[in-house]
């Protein structure tokens, strides 16, 4: 109370007693009282309750991801994510989820080089042209989508930027050989899209593959809920350009 004459603020519980506003703050609080009363367990431990069980299953859904996840690059077939120093620059997970895991970094600038910018012969490390395209696909997204061209297998190319935006669109052929890039010998687009996307009878899944960088002190950051959650964000706008 703060309307007397000396202009003292005085506690309606002590100084308001037979006053309107004492009568409403006491039914106030006898409000609360009985409500407190009847409540077996407060809305607090509920909210910690419900908080607990939601991180957990945000640690189990982690834990799934990452379990599911391959951590052998496929072109190298060199452990990623075990080593002092991971080599991991590209997450990479099917549109139907089928097929997840990890990519060496210097295994898909190789592929980029390659079979995406079809770029012959040794590249010299301090290239301009290579520390260009190393710099270009540490800030872009990639999609890939086999399709039938008029009867010839190939492969639908998308590089796009966070927006969704695309930059870069190719049709690409299969190769038998890389010129000795990789181990095996192999083409190693045929090499990514076979282990990814192939289904039954030789054929291929209606489905396409997204690769998203990640940072090589930390690659399975990206499996963590808030950035999975952008991760599929992305991965749904690059479906819709196969629409």
């Amino acid at each position: 109370l703060n309307t007397n004459p000396d202009g003292k603020i005085y506690p309606i519980l002590t100084h308001g007693r037979g006053t309107e506003v004492h009568s409403q703050f006491f039914a106030l609080a006898n409000n609360i009282l009985d409500e407190y009363a009847r409540t077996n367990e407060p809305r607090a431990a509920l909210f910690y309750s419900w908080m607990k069980a939601e991180n957990q299953r945000d640690k189990d859904a982690y834990v799934a991801r990452m379990g599911g996840a391959r951590k052998e690059c496929l072109f190298c077939g060199k452990e990623l994510m075990n080593n002092s120093e991971s080599t991991a620059g590209y997450y990479f997970e099917t549109s139907d989820g089928n097929e997840s895991g990890f990519l060496d970094s210097s295994c898909f600038l190789k592929l980029l080089c390659r079979s995406v910018f079809n770029i012959k012969g040794e590249i010299n490390p301090t290239d301009p042209t290579l520390l260009l395209l190393t710099e270009s696909a540490t800030n872009s997204l990639f999609a890939f989508k086999t399709c039938d061209d008029s009867g010839k297998q190939r492969v639908d190319f998308r590089r796009i930027d966070s927006t969704g935006k695309v930059l870069t669109s190719r049709l690409l052929d299969f190769r038998d050989h890389s010129g000795g890039m990789f181990h095996d010998d192999k083409c190693p687009l045929y090499t990514l899209v076979t282990a990814t996307l192939r289904g039954d009878s030789n054929s291929f899944r209606d489905a396409f593959l997204f690769v998203h960088p990640v940072k090589q002190d930390c690659p399975e950051e990206i499996l963590q809920k808030d950035q999975y959650r952008g991760f599929k964000a992305l991965k749904s706008q690059a479906g819709s350009l196969f629409i």
